[in-house]
């Protein structure tokens, strides 16, 4: 009986130390996303960085950042977690899913509103990208296409849009590119635009997260 008590009191002591180590390691710091859309380059291609970079009310919104072929086609840029701790890699992650889902969503909440109109949606599908370094990254894919509805009088921009999101440094990786169909507009090529898009992922993989102390 001594002995089971002694062996028992040991482990019971070290259940407390282990509970008290875990109290006090702190949580694992995650990447900033503005820190990190800071870090971009200011051109990718044939596109130039628009502005700074743009961050939201709700933390768990991350941030953007733009980048345009000047009167023309637009790449924004958005690193955010849903305040969700932990995201995959890839594209496997539930998180990735839902917030595909959710985008796509939120475009035809738009669309109800009144904000935008003609919402044409292609289906959901997985793409998987080369990068300049050698690496590959797999998305989920959305074409879709929408006319901006402009103020009273004047005539609706339709835009043809290009939806990305993936999961990477445990965020939600989204990169949405959109190209107007407007007189007089600049419409890069598919490849210039496909080069942009590989340097600016790319980018993402090996920029600092995190803002010095």
């Amino acid at each position: 009986m001594k002995t089971g008590f002694v062996r028992m009191t040991w482990f019971s002591r070290c259940c407390v130390l282990l509970i008290c180590l875990i109290a006090t390691v702190p949580a694992l710091a995650k990447d900033v996303p503005e820190v990190m859309l800071a870090g971009l380059p200011e051109k990718a291609g044939v596109f130039e960085v628009d502005g700074g970079v743009q961050t939201y009310d709700d933390p768990g919104l991350g941030a953007s950042r733009v980048y345009r072929v000047p009167g023309g086609t637009w790449i924004t840029v958005y690193l955010y977690d849903l305040d969700t701790p932990l995201i995959r890699t890839g594209i496997d992650d539930k998180t990735i899913k839902d917030a595909c889902q959710q985008s796509m969503g939120d475009i035809k909440e738009m669309e109800r509103r009144g904000h935008y109109a003609d919402v044409k949606m292609a289906e959901e599908s997985e793409v998987t990208l080369d990068l300049p370094s050698g690496k590959k990254l797999s998305w989920l894919s959305v074409t879709y296409s929408l006319s901006l509805v402009r103020k009273e009088g004047e005539e609706p921009v339709k835009v043809f849009s290009q939806l990305f999101v993936t999961g990477l440094r445990n965020h939600i990786f989204k990169i949405r590119v959109s190209r107007p169909e407007a007189s007089g507009a600049v419409a890069a090529s598919a490849e210039e635009t496909e080069s942009a898009l590989k340097i600016l992922m790319d980018a993402v993989i090996k920029v600092p997260g995190r803002a010095a102390d």
